[in-house]
């Protein structure tokens, strides 16, 4: 039935919901109906989800993710908030991912409930991991006051009682980074000497969002570690950090033998204003491996236009691919007292 269904604009929300039912997945076309919807429309819709099957409602939630990732007139948004309710922790988790680019107040509270009540821990670290937008928006005065410090407060009691070892500790602890406040200063030092590698990218992770100088010498240490991931990661922090002391150790990690390694290092570069990081980027781009040619193409444009003067200085006139490359510039600011 779906595949027959040619634009959305043609097709009745009745027929659109008949084809959810069906075995194969309905066309893109046809999935963007449920674009926007309010209402009594996402009433209907509602009616309908709650009576499909547990694995159908997560192929459908799947699909969604996808198509609005690839789709800038796709805005499921209404659906994935929904969907943050669904009994299935596959779809929830989903619905959280879906909302990963939305800053709508609306979700804010549910995913405080995800986080604090949920029975899967799985879907509690996604909800943290979720939050750490909100606590960004709170930090750069974005968000009101008062619902920044909810989501901080939430955050901070997950770091206080859920053990160290577990992805929801990790993921708590990478969103607060964009918080200052010594204890979660304190929580990033003692992940990062833990001597456990998940902690240890974790603690490089939120080392890197902080855009905390202080952190620089603990991040370009890594840097020679012997674990891929962890190279990875302090490599990504050194870029957000902005720290050109790091060059010279960027500039090995070209070589490295791990293919994600290299992008992270020619990511990183990106952010560091000197001549041989620009060098060193032009010569990856020259590379025979197509996985880090790409990726250097794109961070040489990036690298331009942050670092010399553009004659089109508007962000319209980059592509998507180069706006990932964009790093944070967000000031510093006095940690508040200690009892804040």
């Amino acid at each position: 039935m779906s595949a027959s269904l040619d634009s959305p604009s043609n097709v009745p929300l009745a027929a659109a919901l008949a084809a959810l039912r069906d075995e194969a997945l309905p066309s893109e076309q046809l999935m963007l109906c449920f674009s926007d919807l309010e209402g009594e429309r996402l009433e209907q819709w509602g009616a309908t989800w709650e009576s499909l099957p547990d694995e159908r409602r997560a192929a459908l939630i799947e699909q969604m993710v996808d198509i609005a990732e690839d789709n800038l007139q796709a805005n499921f948004d209404a659906i994935f908030r929904y969907a943050l309710r669904d009994p299935l922790e596959r779809v929830r988790l989903s619905a959280i991912e879906g909302l990963s680019q939305e800053s709508h107040l609306s979700a804010l509270d549910t995913l405080l409930d995800l986080l604090q009540h949920d029975p899967s821990l799985t879907v509690r670290a996604a909800a943290a991991e979720s939050l750490g937008r909100f606590v960004l928006a709170a930090e750069m005065q974005q968000l009101a006051a008062e619902k920044g410090e909810r989501v901080c407060r939430a955050l901070l009691r997950v770091l206080r009682q859920a053990p160290t070892d577990s992805l929801l500790y990790r993921r708590a602890l990478e969103s607060l980074a964009h918080f200052s406040h010594p204890e979660v200063d304190y929580h990033i030092r003692a992940a990062y000497y833990a001597n456990d590698d998940l902690l240890l990218v974790s603690a490089l992770t939120a080392m890197g969002r902080s855009c905390n100088a202080e952190y620089r010498s603990l991040v370009r240490a890594e840097l020679h570690n012997v674990s891929p991931m962890v190279r990875r990661s302090a490599a990504i922090a050194a870029g957000e950090l902005e720290d050109e002391a790091a060059l010279p150790d960027l500039l090995k990690l070209l070589e490295d033998p791990s293919v994600e390694v290299q992008q992270a290092s020619i990511t990183a570069l990106v952010s560091i204003n000197q001549p041989e990081a620009r060098e060193a980027i032009a010569r990856a781009a020259r590379s025979d491996d197509p996985a880090i040619s790409q990726h250097a193409e794109s961070a040489l444009q990036a690298w331009d236009f942050w670092h010399r003067e553009a004659e089109f200085p508007l962000l319209d006139v980059m592509d998507e691919t180069q706006q990932s490359f964009r790093v944070r510039r967000i000031p510093l600011r006095p940690e508040p007292p200690a009892d804040s």
